[in-house]
């Protein structure tokens, strides 16, 4: 008796066990190295900036679950240190401006930094699918918590380095850029440049146009010219590599004084998995 209930267990497992044998994670990282300069009055800006995403693809069949690992940022204006953090489900380590190193883990943080580094760090951001055309459509499911991550434009960074493949010489795709309050917005093309049976690499090469706010500052009809390369790999049926250069420029306005605005964004992207 105790076999055949052991054996109806089993059963009633093998399609649950089936489908986690289908679930695979990849994990890719992005760094982004932005310089930004603006005058104001007689005083010119100068700032840097050096942020890094770790995240991972969650596969089950066609449907794709995007995961956020980690997120560092480095920053400083006119060469003195303003930031230097690094968040994860661990916690926060934190570097202070004077070369103090900080850390709070998890599990020590106030309730609200606790909920926002669990919501941010160990639940999904959001789930994609593709159309017949290769059209992406997300679904949003992060929690409360990570709710800054999402207004902030995070998913468009990390969906960045990743449009539809199509096997033709040369195709456009819908591409954004956080701005912070905004984002830019526009098509990128992607043109061969070489493929074999393991490999596509292809130029990139667009313009993106955007506006962002945030308090008195407004960045006004800035524009992002990309260029860059990508490689795909055939095997995992995903872009593995690549580097794009964005050159920016806009106006700043500051409680309706204005200044020009430009500067640079490289973006550097890889796997980091087994291929």
């Amino acid at each position: 008796m105790k076999n055949l209930l052991l054996l109806s267990l089993i059963l009633c497992l093998l399609p649950w066990i089936a489908s986690q044998e289908n679930i695979q994670s990849r994990p890719f990282q992005v760094t982004i190295v932005g310089e930004l300069k603006m005058a104001t009055g007689q005083k010119i800006i100068n700032a840097l900036s050096s942020t890094q995403y770790e995240y991972s693809h969650i596969w089950n069949e066609k449907i794709l679950t995007l995961m956020l690992n980690t997120i560092s940022v480095k920053a400083s204006v006119n060469g003195q240190p303003t930031m230097d953090i690094t968040m994860s489900k661990d916690g926060i380590k934190a570097m202070s401006p004077s070369g103090k190193p900080h850390e709070l883990k998890i599990d020590k943080a106030p309730d609200a930094l606790k909920l926002q580094l669990e919501h941010s760090f160990l639940h999904p951001l959001c789930k994609i699918t593709w159309d017949q055309s290769g059209k992406e459509n997300r679904e949003i499911i992060a929690k409360e918590g990570a709710t800054s991550l999402i207004t902030n434009g995070i998913l468009s960074n990390l969906r960045l380095f990743h449009p539809a493949f199509i096997a033709q010489e040369a195709w456009e795709y819908p591409a954004e850029i956080s701005m912070g309050n905004g984002l830019a917005k526009g098509t990128l093309t992607y043109t061969k440049t070489f493929s074999d049976a393991s490999k596509t690499k292809v130029k990139v090469s667009g313009k993106l146009l955007g506006n962002a706010s945030q308090g008195p500052m407004q960045i006004k009809d800035a524009e992002y010219v990309v260029n860059g390369t990508q490689e795909y790999n055939h095997q995992l049926q995903e872009w593995v590599q690549g580097e794009l250069t964005v050159t920016i420029n806009g106006t700043l306005s500051v409680e309706s004084q204005e200044t020009k605005l430009n500067g640079t964004m490289k973006f550097q992207f890889s796997y980091v998995g087994e291929k």
